[in-house]
């Protein structure tokens, strides 16, 4: 008879995912629309819709560099999240907040955690 004990499974988000989640934090960081982003970028509301929900596998390098730059974050961050082979050159990795906090980069889980305290302290909602 085979016996079947219960485990906790944690799943590792994809790069798709992960990606997804820093273009949201970042965009809702700084309080812009999905349209706000995308028009700047010159990419369309549903592609970047479709980013953030982690739908798309392979971004081009060129869309995250507009991104990155209407969101005022990392472009070589946000391609190591889409997955891409990204050399560092002795440049540090994280962005500045990372290195600001402490001499070790912040966990995904960290990022998020801090860009979603940022907006609602930004919001009023915590003081």
């Amino acid at each position: 008879m085979l016996t079947t004990s219960t485990k906790e499974v944690t799943m590792v988000a994809s790069n798709a995912e992960r990606l997804g989640n820093s273009l949201r934090a970042a965009r809702e960081l700084k309080g812009k629309s999905l349209k706000a982003v995308a028009e700047p970028a010159e990419v369309s509301t549903a592609y970047l819709l479709k980013l953030e929900k982690g739908q798309v596998e392979s971004p081009s390098p060129h869309i995250l560099h507009r991104l990155a730059g209407e969101l005022g974050i990392d472009y070589l961050d946000l391609m190591r999240k889409a997955g891409y082979i990204v050399s560092d050159n002795g440049a540090p990795s994280g962005g500045a907040l990372t290195h600001a906090l402490s001499g070790e980069p912040l966990t995904e889980d960290e990022e998020l955690a801090l860009a979603t305290y940022l907006k609602m302290y930004r919001n009023g909602q915590v003081r």
